[in-house]
């Protein structure tokens, strides 16, 4: 019999320590998962500030381009066709810009996410709060523990997790949250 875990009441996404992170997009809380496919592309003729042209780009509009000949700056994507996206306009953008395209439109999931533990650490004669919390969410293969958590504009590092009785149902998280 499977364990009953409770309600899944918070959309969650997760994302690796060393990502960028995107603006939350309102409504609903995420925790963001890293783009399972990224991919490295050269802008082709016909790219402006607004608009990027690469032949079959295999984006999705919700996902991401980083450009990272203008400064390494990160847009979502509006896609028109499949050889166009359009994004906010980063300046000076044109034809022959290295790009970063990630693919992240199926990384959405959902999870329980709960307060287990809030403490207060001296460091530096400082008091810090420190946050502990457990997500759950179905089980995944593809989690690695150098990922973290985003819910709205809070952060969480992953401390430890496990598969809940072994049974591939669901995944366990406990976290602190970053500051």
């Amino acid at each position: 019999m499977m364990n009953k875990i409770g309600k899944m009441n918070v959309r969650v996404i997760v994302e690796k320590q060393d990502d960028n992170t995107r603006d939350d997009y309102g409504g609903f809380q995420d925790i963001w998962y890293p783009a399972l496919n990224e991919e490295s592309d050269i802008t082709e003729s016909g790219t402006t500030t607004t608009n990027i042209t690469i032949a079959n780009h295999g984006l999705v509009t919700g996902d991401y381009i980083t450009n990272i000949t203008r400064g390494n700056i990160l847009r979502e994507v509006t896609v028109v066709d499949d050889d166009n996206v359009t994004v906010t306009a980063i300046s000076s953008q044109t034809d022959g810009d290295s790009v970063l395209l990630h693919k992240y439109a199926d990384s959405k999931v959902w999870a329980r996410y709960e307060n287990k533990l809030s403490s207060y650490i001296d460091e530096n004669q400082q008091r810090k709060i420190i946050t502990k919390s457990k997500v759950t969410i179905r089980y995944r293969t593809d989690i690695e523990q150098s990922f973290r958590f985003r819910i709205g504009s809070r952060h969480f590092e992953i401390l430890s997790f496990h598969n809940i009785d072994e049974k591939d149902y669901y995944m366990e998280f406990d976290c602190r949250e970053l500051k």
